[in-house]
């Protein structure tokens, strides 16, 4: 098990996000998400774009993990989970 990315939540959009078709056509399920700004702990200089998973209550300064999610088999992605 290799080194999991922990942050904070810096930036919410006022909407989700709607992409028009995704990358990977069995995500089509997926959208709308929301995209957020996530500051790293590994690097607090390091603010990244993230896609979130669906969950209640996200929130500016939220707690998340990445969690890797392969989408073929040979391309994968982040998305971000809130710490339990």
């Amino acid at each position: 098990r290799g080194h999991r990315l922990h942050g904070v939540l810096q930036g919410l959009p006022d909407e989700h996000v709607r992409p028009g078709r995704p990358y990977v056509p069995r995500l089509a399920d997926e959208v709308p998400y929301t995209i957020a700004l996530v500051r790293l702990d590994e690097d607090e200089g390091v603010v990244i774009p993230a896609a979130l998973l669906p969950g209640d209550g996200v929130h500016q300064g939220m707690r998340v993990r990445a969690v890797p999610r392969p989408l073929t088999d040979e391309v994968g992605d982040l998305v971000w989970e809130p710490l339990p």
